[in-house]
């Protein structure tokens, strides 16, 4: 009897389970570029972009989405945190979600979005699975720099002679999808950005890179994507008398100033001269003192002898952030020949050329 009870209940509560409306499917999510990512090679360095699609179904409501989880840092990171979900003509929503390889393992993590529908009260939700990446180190390669990119290009590059064995060139780099932050030349002494901003679709930066005299020319290797090959860039390193774009003159002529002299002592000599000649002698002469003056500090004080106190830093640009050239242990006498801000630009006695504090001199 109880067997038959129980079996009976069993039945009604299948019976009002089938009477229930089923719920109805209000989200998709879809990666649209699945097919290139899981069958295509991608390079340790290269920047991916995961595009992802949402379909909305009966006045849901998208909630959000959140990967299922986060990604190996080693293998595989994270570029943007929050991209934005942008609604299309043909009423989909649309993000793309950024990643940088790092390792051969790397693994795009699988998503899941949430939407809610008001009307009927419940939540429903969808789902991507994990794409594995097919991934190529290519550090082995002889000359490789470390830099991925769409494009790549060197806007300009000057070379100066840094010390009595190295030379230092500095070169201007325009590139598109690339990491060209992981820019790295092989045997250089010294070597970063000056001044640089990395974004996935346009970077560019001032790079300089400390060699040794030796090295006649400059040559490496990026790999292009576009091409799916190996680039060479290459160019002499012909050490020059003119600027080098991150020092600004590093060992300067200042022909202006030589300029200015002749200047200066032309309208002197046309003030003694008009001494003589003209009633207004005492005015003529006062001028020409004056001028006199002006030569004499600019022959006298332009440069100017100082100290560079010990333990101090000597730096590229006049800036706090910027590339160390050098912390003399010592104090050094150094030339002031220049000035920008809270900075003096100075010489060394071996003639090197950096930006010193000015609390950093006396």
């Amino acid at each position: 009897m109880r067997a038959l009870l129980g079996f009976m209940l069993c039945w009604l509560s299948l019976l009002r389970a089938d009477a229930q409306p089923a719920k109805s499917k209000v989200i998709y999510l879809k990666v649209l570029n699945a097919q290139e990512l899981s069958t295509q090679r991608v390079y340790v360095g290269q920047v991916l972009a995961v595009q992802y699609q949402i379909l909305l179904f009966s006045q849901a409501k998208f909630l959000g989405a959140e990967l299922e989880r986060g990604p190996n840092a080693k293998e595989l990171k994270r570029l943007n945190f929050t991209p934005p979900w942008e609604a299309q003509e043909d009423g989909s929503l649309r993000a793309t979600y950024l990643y940088k390889v790092m390792g051969t393992h790397a693994v795009i993590p699988g998503l899941k979005a949430s939407a809610f529908v008001e009307s009927e009260g419940y939540l429903d939700s969808a789902s991507v699975p994990s794409i594995p990446l097919s991934v190529v180190d290519l550090a082995a390669h002889p000359g490789y720099v470390g830099v991925v990119a769409q494009n790549f290009n060197i806007v300009g590059y000057k070379a100066k002679e840094y010390d009595s064995t190295h030379n230092i060139v500095v070169f201007e780099i325009e590139a598109k999808g690339a990491n060209l932050e992981d820019l790295k030349i092989t045997g250089g002494m010294k070597q970063g950005f000056e001044s640089a901003h990395f974004a996935p679709n346009s970077a560019h930066g001032i790079y300089y890179c400390i060699v040794p005299k030796s090295w006649r020319e400059l040559s490496f290797n990026y790999f292009s994507l576009q091409n799916g090959q190996f680039q060479e860039v290459h160019f002499a390193i012909t050490p020059m008398e003119e600027t080098v774009s991150t020092q600004s003159n590093l060992k300067p002529k200042n022909n202006f100033l030589l300029f200015s002299n002749f200047v200066l002592l032309f309208f002197i000599l046309l003030a003694l001269v008009l001494s003589f000649l003209t009633p207004y002698k005492k005015s003529a002469l006062g001028v020409a003192v004056v001028l006199v003056g002006v030569l004499l500090w600019n022959v006298f004080f332009t440069y100017r002898s100082a100290i560079l106190l010990a333990n101090r830093a000597i730096k590229i640009l006049p800036t706090e952030n910027s590339t160390l050239l050098d912390t003399p242990k010592q104090a050094l006498k150094v030339e002031i020949i220049g000035a920008h801000g809270g900075y003096y630009k100075i010489m060394t006695v071996d003639e090197k050329i950096g930006w010193v504090k000015k609390s950093d001199v006396e």
